[in-house]
């Protein structure tokens, strides 16, 4: 197995914990992003956007992927799109809380569709922390004071297990209109695993 190829990008919801950028082998500023980066002295390696929310006039001589105001793609999901053309393995999503509904459930869309490609996906700030997978297992250390909740992002997820939790769960299929992975509590370190369709793990503070 080769090493991994770690991405972060930078949103422009509301800033937050900039946790692990330092070890991402590309950083992407989307727009307001951009911003965000630069108050924190952290220099992006591509600026995706339109323009439409950036305060910096000069972008540092940084390539940039410039985009037009009438798209489909949100900027965000424009630049998980180029960073799986890079061959990214794992993303990290940053400032994509708060600010517009909209914005922050599409960065939940955009997310889960780079982990619809197999790419490990977190999106993170200081009081939530989301990770997105469509298919394997992961393990999170037991957390005092967190509450810890698994949703499907697709209509169905199969094959879905919870160990180490007050309410576990074997082997069962788990639909996008019923939530019952709300508010978990740990026993122990939980182990969460999936076999096909798209999930999300979220541990928050309470």
């Amino acid at each position: 197995m080769g090493a991994e190829f770690i991405c972060g990008i930078v949103s422009g919801g509301d800033k937050g914990s900039f946790d692990g950028i330092d070890e991402c082998d590309l950083i992407i500023a989307c727009d307001r992003g951009y911003t965000h980066l630069s108050h924190e002295g952290i220099k992006a390696d591509l600026f995706v956007g339109d323009f439409d929310s950036c305060e910096e006039v000069t972008l540092d001589n940084i390539p940039r992927l410039e985009l037009e105001k009438e798209k489909d793609d949100t900027d965000t999901l424009a630049a998980i799109r180029f960073a799986l053309g890079q061959g990214i393995t794992r993303l990290r999503l940053y400032c994509c809380y708060g600010g517009r509904m909209d914005h922050f459930l599409g960065n939940i869309q955009a997310a889960a569709y780079a982990a619809s490609k197999g790419v490990k996906v977190s999106m993170c700030d200081e009081n939530n922390e989301m990770y997105f997978m469509n298919s394997g297992s992961i393990t999170i250390k037991k957390r005092e004071g967190y509450s810890l909740s698994l949703l499907s992002i697709t209509d169905n997820s199969t094959g879905v297990w919870i160990e180490g939790a007050k309410y576990p769960l074997k082997e069962q299929t788990v639909s996008n209109i019923f939530p019952i992975g709300i508010s978990n509590d740990w026993v122990d370190d939980i182990t969460i695993s999936v076999k096909s369709g798209v999930i999300a793990v979220i541990c928050c503070k309470l």
